[in-house]
């Protein structure tokens, strides 16, 4: 029991932080993100991680461009054998930012 709470003091002191949010008039960003695939059971692939860098370009206050890169990986479940799907993927995003004046998070 003293382990736990130990560890759990660790893990609020390690990952609690100050974050900012805000939209600048213009430059360069990059993100890190993560996340979750469900297929659909016709499918037959077991739910999988994806990982995510999304790089981009604000051209003003208002708008900016996004080229997010994904990389995933699962199994499928019909086989005997466990075959590995990798998900790759990427897109062009525009973005439109409505309240560019205002800190999000504080």
């Amino acid at each position: 029991m003293k382990k736990i709470i130990l560890l759990t003091i660790i893990s609020i002191i390690l990952f609690s932080f100050h974050i900012h949010a805000a939209n600048r008039d213009s430059g360069f960003t990059m993100g890190l993100s993560g996340g979750g695939y469900t297929w659909d059971s016709r499918e037959e692939i077991n739910t999988g991680g994806v990982g995510m860098l999304r790089l981009g370009y604000d051209f003003s206050k208002h708008f900016g461009i996004e080229i997010p890169l994904e990389l995933g990986g699962s199994t499928m479940k019909r086989t005997s054998q466990s075959e590995n799907v990798t998900l790759m993927g990427y897109r062009l995003e525009g973005l439109l930012y409505f309240i560019p004046g205002i800190l999000i998070l504080d």
